[in-house]
């Protein structure tokens, strides 16, 4: 069976989802899939950088930290201001530039990946603070299950672009 292509609005409100569970992981899918992929459009812009092949192994290692950080005490709840912040800006960043390599428009693709990205961190936190309390499961659990959910997200986003 071959995987139908997401249009640019739609890889841009994933791609925010993404940012909104792990805020890491959504440069990291799109530098991931633009290294491998590369789009005329970002090659004379201040964005090509995230393109390049090192680019995309230096956010994976940080993504991949991200998911560890996630799971210990003290790693603050990302519906905290800063948090939120910064799933924002990574959702609008990730989805303007796959956007942008679409040939579709930065600001519009920034504009669904910051919402998406704010909706789907008070979604996911609250959601998983319920899956936690009502069947009594230890949160770092909860965490790795949001973790996958992330990741197999991530991948139909890595299976799902066009240019």
């Amino acid at each position: 069976m071959k995987l139908k292509k997401a249009s640019p609005v739609w890889q841009a409100i994933g791609i925010g989802v993404v940012a909104g569970m792990r805020s890491i992981l959504a440069p990291a899918v799109v530098s991931h899939i633009l290294s491998r992929n590369k789009s005329r459009r970002l090659a004379k812009s201040q964005l090509s950088f995230i393109q390049s092949g090192k680019c995309a192994v230096a956010l994976k290692v940080l993504a991949a930290s991200e998911l560890v950080a996630d799971k210990l005490p003290f790693a603050p709840a990302r519906i905290e201001f800063g948090g939120v912040v910064a799933r924002g800006l990574s959702g609008a960043l990730s989805a303007g530039v796959l956007t942008k390599a679409n040939g579709k428009n930065a600001l519009m693709g920034a504009g669904w990946g910051i919402v998406a990205a704010t909706a789907s961190a008070y979604a996911f936190y609250y959601l998983r603070k319920m899956i936690t309390n009502r069947l009594e499961i230890y949160d770092p659990i909860t965490g790795a299950v949001e973790d996958l959910a992330a990741i197999a997200g991530s991948f139909y986003l890595s299976e799902s672009y066009q240019m």
